[in-house]
């Protein structure tokens, strides 16, 4: 064997192989085993009409952007089951750590550690148990109001159940939530004067009760799909609202 020739071969290879000006490897957050197949986008900022770059992870997790041009990057991965995840960001934003690439200097390798994503679904019925169609159900977090010194409600997302009175939240980053739901006036009917009439009081939040402050919270974990009764009940003295979870959901205190 010519080891002279061997050597060049070697030495010819590895010039002719791009350095890595972006690179790191993509993992679960929980059990930190690569995420293979994760989508992973260097994204130009300022310039709306430059498409991202896009390479996959490999089956090690690692990814590598051999060229880019000289700007300012924002690193997101995906994948499905999982919350994009945008590189020195908070989980569940759009925004993250700004990275700076010049053509040349090889940057250090990152990790982008992924989470996988929770869903939230239910069935919304009235006080005799039977399924509500166009029922509208709200998602909503806790915030603290920092000026008034307290907690308040936050709403996220609203979903309007379909003819099985079924509803659907995710993907979902995990956290705690809470729920309400109320009957649509226009599901409800007319009265003597034609004009349409509430089905319900004021929106039931999950764990019977007109008010958040009261609600249940419905926590989710990582890669969690939990389902959620709610039942609408009318502000009526000397009733109660019901609300359950769904066999396999435990209520948090």
């Amino acid at each position: 064997m010519n080891w002279r020739m061997v050597l060049f071969a070697a030495a010819t290879m590895h010039a002719g192989m791009a350095a890595c000006l972006m690179s790191g490897k993509v993992v679960d957050a929980e059990t930190g085993k690569p995420v293979v197949g994760a989508r992973v986008s260097a994204d130009p900022l300022g310039r709306p009409f430059k498409p991202a770059i896009v390479r996959l992870a490999g089956l090690q997790g690692v990814f590598c952007f051999e060229r880019l041009e000289t700007g300012v990057y924002k690193l997101i991965s995906q994948r499905a089951g999982y919350m994009p995840l945008v590189y020195g960001g908070r989980l569940g934003s759009t925004e993250g750590m700004e990275l700076n690439v010049d053509g040349v200097t090889e940057a250090p390798a990152m990790t982008l550690k992924m989470t996988r994503a929770a869903w939230l679904t239910g069935t919304v019925t009235n006080s005799n148990g039977e399924l509500l169609e166009n029922a509208r159900v709200a998602l909503w977090h806790r915030i603290w109001d920092s000026a008034e010194h307290r907690w308040n409600s936050d709403w996220i997302s609203r979903f309007d159940s379909d003819d099985r009175g079924a509803f659907h939240f995710g993907p979902l980053a995990p956290r705690i939530y809470y729920l309400s739901a109320e009957e649509r006036e226009d599901r409800a009917g007319l009265d003597e004067k034609g004009q349409p009439t509430p089905g319900s009081g004021p929106a039931t939040y999950f764990g019977g009760s007109f008010k958040f402050e009261r609600a249940s919270p419905v926590t989710l974990e990582p890669g969690q799909e939990a389902g959620v009764t709610i039942a609408i009940l009318p502000r009526v003295a000397g009733r109660s609202l019901m609300a359950r979870l769904a066999p396999g959901v435990e209520r948090s205190e």
